[in-house]
């Protein structure tokens, strides 16, 4: 719990309105600008935390339903919409960490914010 509590300290310099759920479970960017080739300039961004973190890495990431690509208008690959694990209906991008390494120092090792880099490049894909 102190270990997320410090990684969430670190996302609110790079995304001041980060908001946190219920014990944790969750995190939510709301206003996350995304790369061009997008049917919007921004969106929600939501990550599940699971119950492991952080020896296990957070599984998929979620936007607002009806993310696009703007070249066609048609819904990116790996990407389906529906209920989240913590309610709503989201678009869910299956995306899962190849590698994951945490280590004791957050710094040194793989955490919220390397997850988020990676999703970062996966939008960049606008595939």
């Amino acid at each position: 719990m102190e270990r997320l509590l410090a990684e969430m300290e670190q996302l609110r310099r790079r995304h001041s309105t980060v908001q946190v759920g219920e014990n944790n479970r969750w995190l939510m960017i709301p206003e996350y600008p995304l790369p061009l080739g997008w049917n919007r300039e921004r969106t929600r961004l939501l990550v599940v935390i699971p119950p492991e973190y952080p020896h296990c890495p957070p599984d998929n990431f979620y936007v607002e339903v009806g993310l696009r690509l703007a070249a066609n208008n048609q819904m990116p690959s790996n990407y389906s919409e529906g209920r989240c694990p913590v309610g709503g209906q989201w678009g869910c991008f299956s995306f899962h960490a190849e590698v994951w390494r945490p280590a004791p120092e957050i710094e040194k090792g793989d955490n919220i914010l390397t997850f988020l880099t990676a999703a970062r490049l996966r939008l960049q894909e606008i595939n």
